[in-house]
């Protein structure tokens, strides 16, 4: 079915996958970027609705706005798939981001 349709020559880097949790909407991403790429109309899935369509075209776009520029190359290259997990607890992110007590101050 017809729905928005992206901007022409849209790109994001190829290893970037914001939607692999979600394989059908990753899908839809993909088909988005495809066709940006080549100019050929996109279909939508029958299955999305149209209220749908145009929030994730909005949110595509801005996904390849801000992952798409040369100058934020090195940003989506430090983003992790989905799947990937932490082996070891990232510095600086206490339980409920205590302050540390103890002696001192006052007054």
């Amino acid at each position: 079915p017809p729905g928005p349709q992206p901007p022409a020559g849209l790109s994001v880097p190829s290893s970037l996958k914001p939607y692999s949790a979600r394989p059908e909407k990753q899908t839809r991403f993909d088909a988005w970027l495809e066709s940006s790429r080549t100019g050929r109309p996109l279909s939508w899935p029958a299955a999305v609705a149209a209220q749908t369509r145009v929030a994730e075209a909005s949110e595509f776009e801005k996904v390849c706005l801000l992952f798409g520029r040369p100058q934020h190359a090195l940003i989506a290259a430090r983003f992790t798939s989905a799947g990937a997990e932490f082996t070891a607890k990232p510095r600086g992110l206490g339980v409920g981001c205590q302050r540390p007590t103890g002696g001192g101050g006052g007054g």
